[in-house]
C-alpha cells in the first residue's frame, strides 16, 4: 500500500473549502438578485403630450368668508285682509315678475264685486225708465198736460240715476283691485328670500310676506 503525503491532503483540504466558499457566495448573491426583482417592478416610461402654445385666461380662485347683498331689494307686502291659502315658491327660489308668489282667499272680495254689479245693473234699470218718463212728461208739456216743474223734476232723477251708476263703476273698479290683490306675484325678477308667512296664516295689509332681490348681484352656482 502507498503512503500518502501530508501535503498532498493539506491542498485538497484547501480546495473544498475554497469550492464550498464560492458556492456559499454564488447562493447569497442568487437570493438577494431574486429578492430585488420581485420587491421593486420596473420603473415605466413616462408619457409625453404635445399641446400648441397659445395664449388664454388663467382662472385664480381665492376661499373666503363673506356676504352677498343684492343691489335691489324688494319686500313683498300683504295688501287686503286675508288668509293665506297657497305658498307658491320656496326661499332662494328664482323668480320671474308676475310668478305666483302666494293666494289669500279670494272669497269674500268676488262677493264684493258681485255686489257692486248688481247695483249697477239695478240703477241701469232705473235709469232706462227714467228716460223712458222723461220723453213722456216733454210730450205732456208740450200739449200742456204737465207742468214744467214735472219735466224738471223728471230730469233732476235721470241726472241721479246716472250719477248712481258711475258710483257703482266706481265700487266695481275697486272691488276689481282688492280682488287682484289677493294674488300676490313677484313685482320683478329676482330670487326669493325669506319667506314670512305660512299657509293658513290670517294676514293684515302691509303685513310683509317675502323679500325678493334682483338677481345681479347674485353669483351663478
Amino acid at each position: 500500500m502507498k503512503r500518502v503525503t501530508p501535503w498532498l491532503v493539506g491542498i485538497s483540504l484547501v480546495l473544498l473549502a475554497a469550492g464550498g466558499a464560492y458556492e456559499l457566495l454564488r447562493a447569497q448573491r442568487g437570493a438577494a438578485g431574486s429578492s430585488a426583482n420581485t420587491g421593486a417592478p420596473p420603473a415605466r416610461p413616462l408619457p409625453v403630450t404635445v399641446a400648441i402654445v397659445g395664449m388664454k385666461d388663467f382662472p385664480i380662485y381665492r376661499i373666503g368668508l363673506g356676504t352677498v347683498q343684492a343691489y335691489n331689494t324688494v319686500t313683498v307686502k300683504v295688501r287686503v285682509d286675508g288668509e293665506i291659502q297657497k305658498i307658491a315658491f320656496h326661499e332662494g327660489q328664482d323668480v320671474r315678475k308676475g310668478d305666483l308668489l302666494a293666494q289669500i282667499d279670494p272669497r269674500p272680495y268676488e262677493a264684493l264685486l258681485r255686489q257692486a254689479e248688481a247695483d249697477r245693473a239695478r240703477d241701469e234699470a232705473l235709469l232706462a225708465n227714467a228716460e223712458l218718463d222723461l220723453q213722456r212728461f216733454r210730450t205732456l208739456v208740450l200739449k200742456e198736460f204737465a207742468t214744467h216743474q214735472s219735466l224738471d223734476t223728471q230730469k233732476a232723477l235721470v241726472g241721479q240715476y246716472q250719477a248712481a251708476i258711475q258710483r257703482d263703476q266706481a265700487a266695481i273698479d275697486n272691488a276689481s283691485v282688492q280682488l287682484g290683490y289677493t294674488t300676490i306675484s313677484s313685482p320683478l325678477t329676482g330670487r326669493t328670500g325669506l319667506r314670512l308667512v305660512d299657509q293658513g296664516t290670517s294676514c293684515m295689509p302691509a303685513i310683509p310676506a317675502a323679500w325678493s332681490s334682483l338677481p345681479s348681484s347674485i353669483p351663478s352656482p
